[in-house]
């Protein structure tokens, strides 16, 4: 092939690596105190499910978690924690039901970021045979890319999560500096009065 039909052929490769990358959805929602929210999903069978969740910002960062089959099937159960993953193969097509819980917490809303991953299923040996070497290395590659979409994309909330916890700190410790040095100024004020009355009553 020319040089300039070796180009095209590439980008006609990356172009398709990049519409078969595993359907990545990220989500930011709030779970308000004493309620439960859930996110549903239209999911085919035999692709691979990822879910990962983490709580940003709200009291303890926790919150309980629960993933339904469409049958009812619970497939993953986790009660007051702050971050968690769970991988899936689907085998029954049809809505799956992802829901948070802060119906324990009476007053504190929570912040969570939640990232949906479905993709298909890691290629096998089988697979590899009835491929050629351009397209096994083509859905090899969408395989990784899919991979490194989901871990960014758990990156940016650990970031979020660890940006809004140093913010929660620094406002903390204004506060506690305003309140010390108010305190401070009081008790100084405090005891000028008390030697000025104090000299007042020993003049008298």
């Amino acid at each position: 092939k020319s040089m300039k039909g070796r180009v095209i052929t590439a980008l006609l490769a990356t172009l398709v690596v990049v519409l078969c990358v595993g359907f990545v959805e990220s989500f930011t929602f709030q779970v308000l105190a004493q309620e439960a929210e859930c996110l549903y999903e239209n999911i085919e069978k035999g692709v691979n499910v990822m879910f990962h969740y983490q709580v940003i910002s709200g009291g303890f960062l926790d919150i309980d978690v629960t993933v339904h089959a469409p049958d009812g099937l619970n497939l993953y159960n986790t009660a007051r924690e702050s971050e968690g993953k769970f991988a899936y193969h689907v085998e029954t097509s049809g809505e799956y039901s992802f829901c948070f819980n802060n119906q324990y917490s009476s007053m504190t809303t929570k912040l969570v970021a939640v990232s949906i991953q479905i993709s298909e299923p890691e290629l096998d040996v089988a697979r590899h045979d009835q491929l050629n070497p351009m397209d096994y290395s083509m859905e090899l590659l969408s395989a990784r890319l899919s991979q490194i979409r989901m871990e960014q994309a758990n990156i940016r909330e650990r970031e979020k999560a660890q940006r809004n916890t140093s913010e929660a700190t620094n406002t903390s410790v204004v506060w506690w500096t305003f309140w010390e040095a108010f305190i401070l100024i009081a008790l100084s004020v405090g005891q000028v009065l008390y030697i000025r009355n104090l000299f007042e009553k020993r003049h008298e």
